[in-house]
């Protein structure tokens, strides 16, 4: 797969989010439908990606419609698998490949890895410079329909 790559004469957060909402942007938007293990987690929310990078950021784009939504975890590299969150995974090479795990209200785990029980989460400044934008705003909340 290959990641579009973007040039836009700004670099704030809006006017990416702008670009990768337009329908002219030209870039591929990805259906997620796989539901890993069916037996244990039956339900499937609608789940789109779109992808993009400027050659310093990449950027990820999902959108999610689900019966209901929850974010309790309220830090970074937190348990953000308890919530409502998106998982992307992404290697370069082969020595191993970057975890990162977003919830609806944007807290973040990101880990890199050889196998998957040994991860090295970002730090406090790398998960500081992740960038985020969230409809659903920053706050924690409990399930809601």
């Amino acid at each position: 797969m290959k990641i579009k790559t973007i040039n836009l004469p700004s670099t704030e957060m809006e006017a990416i989010a702008s670009f990768m909402n337009n329908p002219e942007s030209a870039l591929e938007t990805y259906k997620i439908d796989q539901v890993n293990w069916p037996e244990q987690y039956p339900y499937k929310p609608e789940v789109t990606l779109r992808m993009a990078h400027n050659g310093k950021e990449l950027f990820l784009q999902f959108d999610v419609r689900e019966q209901y939504t929850m974010a309790r975890v309220d830090k970074d590299n937190g348990e953000v698998w308890t919530d409502s969150c998106c998982e992307f995974f992404i290697n370069f090479d082969e020595t191993g490949y970057y975890n990162l795990e977003m919830t609806c209200i944007g807290k973040a785990l990101l880990g890199f890895r050889k196998t998957k029980k040994d991860a090295i989460h970002g730090d406090q400044q790398t998960m500081e410079s992740i960038r985020r934008i969230s409809t659903m705003g920053t706050e924690p909340f409990e399930e809601k329909k």
